[in-house]
């Protein structure tokens, strides 16, 4: 019997306090699947390097007890342009990918969620034409856990416009437990260098073109909030999201795509497209619920229009740094900040 094997990317920099739990959620994965592992560093300078050697040594010497069908680990340390070149430089470390495997990558400061590799793989053997996956967006901060959502739907043609974001549906898509096969990883070009904060968005709007994103209803990855990230920078994340796709077309556009989201609420692209467990079959199926669009529009004498936008552009900017705010106020705003957050 041949098992799937599972490609994971850890771009690293500096994580000394963090990256032992990254690679042990991945490396604790237990199923019936290999593991390809890879951490690209960028010339780390605390103990970031001694730190993947110890796991590279452990796994060399059968010292680490595997639970899954086996992993191959390698890492690299190189200079890099930023947080996606580095991602880039590892995904390309693994040769020859067979365009049916699941990738990911997971930074050096989040992790996976026991079960999300058996889920992933399990999708794949009984989905086989799912190619796009995404799980509950879930947040940890000191070690605890402070947010799990509750209402996430992402309709994929609202996605391919660029309206995954929280100016438009309200929220993002966590990339943290967001799985894709190679397949459409090569179609979509890869990742791009040129940006440094909002690379994921670009590329769930290129996946968007050509697949449905599947929304598995429960955590497959984590993100870790802490200070002095990346994604603490939300002024410079929306300029990059407005260079991919310019807040004006996007205004635009969104009348039109609710109107077509109201006329096909079963068309699967404006639809909220779900993997669920069937407890009877013992297996995953595919969950498609009608997109509840109402709460974007106001319909009268069979005219649809859209709702004010969540933050309307003028005001915006101003909503943003009041968040940033409120994070030095209370401990509750530092929750409420995070809520509509990404990298």
């Amino acid at each position: 019997m041949t098992f799937p094997t599972v490609y994971i990317v850890t771009p690293s920099r500096n994580a000394e306090e963090t990256i032992n739990d990254t690679i042990s959620s991945v490396l604790t994965q237990q199923g019936d699947f290999h593991i390809r592992y890879h951490i690209q560093d960028c010339l780390s300078t605390d103990g970031t390097i001694e730190i993947i050697q110890a796991w590279g040594k452990f796994l060399d010497e059968g010292r680490f007890p595997l639970s899954c069908r086996g992993v191959t680990f390698t890492y690299a340390s190189e200079d890099d342009t930023g947080l996606y070149d580095g991602i880039r430089k590892g995904f390309n470390q693994f040769g020859v990918v067979d365009e049916e495997s699941f990738m990911t990558w997971i930074n050096a400061d989040d992790i996976l969620c026991r079960g999300t590799l058996a889920t992933i793989t399990k999708i794949q053997r009984t989905l086989p034409d799912v190619n796009w996956v995404t799980g509950k967006p879930c947040q940890l901060s000191d070690d605890s856990l402070v947010y799990l959502d509750s209402f996430f739907q992402y309709p994929t043609e609202f996605i391919k416009h660029g309206f995954g974001e929280s100016r438009f549906l309200g929220f993002f898509i966590q990339q943290e437990g967001t799985f894709w096969k190679k397949k459409v990883w090569e179609a979509a070009g890869g990742i791009s260098t040129k940006l440094k904060l909002a690379g994921d968005f670009e590329l769930w709007v290129k996946f968007a073109q050509q697949e449905v994103l599947w929304l598995f209803n429960g955590p497959l990855g984590i993100f870790r909030v802490r200070t002095g990230q990346l994604s603490e920078n939300l002024d410079k994340y929306f300029n990059e999201m407005d260079a991919v796709i310019p807040l004006s077309q996007k205004e635009q556009n969104w009348q039109e795509v609710l109107r077509q989201a109201y006329s096909n609420p079963n068309q699967v692209r404006f639809s909220s497209a779900g993997i669920a467990y069937d407890y009877g079959g013992k297996k995953y199926v595919k969950n498609v619920i009608e997109f509840p669009i109402r709460n974007y529009i106001s319909v009268s004498e069979n005219e649809v229009e859209a709702k004010p936008v969540l933050i309307m552009p003028s005001s915006r900017t101003f909503m943003r740094k009041f968040r940033k705010a409120v994070k030095f106020l209370t401990p509750y705003g530092l929750l409420k900040l995070y809520q509509n957050r990404r990298r």
